[in-house]
């Protein structure tokens, strides 16, 4: 039932293939125990993060966010903004704060995985995803271990910050 319920969510991080680590094992790989007793009765769901599951995502204002986040355990978090630009050209996302592993999605372009301990510090923006003039351009972001320590900030740039000496 609901009051029994456990959720795992695994993260694809990618694998070696080459070499003696040629068996990159990663994800669940044997039996889950809960309380010593093995879990069984799975049911396993994907989230594909396609440009169509990410329109179906429902979001609350920041406001909602400030105020329940500290009370609530649901992690990881889907973030998103909204904003309009004049500017079509390359540029690079940058995200400062508190932001801490994920990805994020412009326009439903994957822009790419963010790490904050890198290796690069900004995302490439090809300039034809933009929306330029009246339309809003929509940024989704998807944080794994979202927290509240501290504010969450994201702006764009002309250069990338590809490592971390030039990073702080």
């Amino acid at each position: 039932n609901e009051l029994n319920s456990l959720a795992i969510l695994v993260e694809n991080m990618g694998r070696i293939n080459f070499g003696i680590y040629l068996y990159d094992y990663k994800g669940l790989i044997s039996n889950v125990y809960y309380g010593g007793n093995q879990v069984t009765g799975w049911k396993l769901y994907s989230l594909p993060m396609t440009k169509q599951q990410l329109t179906k995502l429902s979001f609350e204002s920041i406001e909602n966010y400030d105020n329940n986040f500290q009370h609530s355990k649901q992690l990881p978090i889907f973030f998103k903004a909204k904003f309009k630009t004049n500017v079509k050209e390359d540029t690079y996302l940058q995200m400062t704060g508190d932001w801490v592993k994920g990805v994020c999605f412009l326009n439903g372009f994957n822009l790419g995985r963010f790490w904050n301990i890198g290796p690069q510090f900004t995302l490439y923006v090809p300039g034809p995803i933009l929306k330029i003039g009246e339309q809003f351009n929509e940024l989704i972001i998807f944080d794994i271990h979202a927290s509240q320590n501290s504010p969450k900030f994201i702006q764009f740039t002309s250069e990338p910050i590809l490592d971390f000496e030039s990073y702080i």
